[in-house]
């Protein structure tokens, strides 16, 4: 036992002088430590705790239609996390595809004629849209989910 304990620790310690060493050696030949290159010093301004930029969005919908119902065709959003609806989005209408049926709702922040939704709230989307008179009209909608 004193053995296997005694060898872990000349590990620890063997590894934490070679860093050292090589971090030096680095200093030595014009790199590492804070002025550029070596181990250490290529992050520069990077830091390393710098998030990745996201993935695109997947465009799911964009066309212009006719709401024959004052409505929007239902859209699949399955598996995005957030949805981005672009385009007058008044009130959004959820389902899981399940005997419960649409279920309408507008949950998320709508700025100037863009909707962020969760995309947790259904398997399908529709917008539904204010009609005078239940006269059809066209609307331009552009649907775009992400992953994250």
């Amino acid at each position: 036992m004193r053995g296997r304990f005694g060898f872990v620790l000349i590990v620890i310690f063997g590894s934490f002088f070679v860093y050292c060493a090589q971090n030096a050696v680095g200093d030595m030949r014009g790199g590492g430590g804070g002025n550029g290159g070596g181990m250490v010093g290529n992050a520069g301004a990077d830091a390393c705790c710098t998030p990745p930029d996201p993935p695109p969005g997947t465009v799911l919908f964009d066309q212009k239609f006719m709401t024959a119902d004052c409505a929007s065709p239902a859209i699949d959003v399955a598996g995005y996390r957030t949805i981005v609806i672009h385009g007058n989005a008044p009130t959004v209408a959820w389902s899981f595809g399940g005997a419960a049926g649409w279920v309408a709702q507008t949950s998320g922040t709508n700025t100037q004629q863009v909707t962020v939704l969760d995309g947790r709230m259904g398997k399908q989307v529709r917008i539904y849209y204010s009609c005078p008179d239940n006269t059809p009209q066209e609307q331009s909608l552009t649907v775009i989910g992400y992953k994250q």
